[in-house]
């Protein structure tokens, strides 16, 4: 990024981060629920 503030670029950074946890969890999520209903 040319010529962002320094907290724009951390707002941005973070953002960036917490959605790729989201996403990972999330996907964890999914596949021990899947893990559960086999084992039904």
């Amino acid at each position: 990024m040319v010529g962002g503030n320094p907290a724009e670029e951390m707002v941005l950074t973070l953002g960036t981060i917490i959605v790729i946890l989201l996403s990972f969890l999330i996907s964890q999520v999914f596949y021990l629920i899947e893990l559960v209903k086999k084992k039904r």
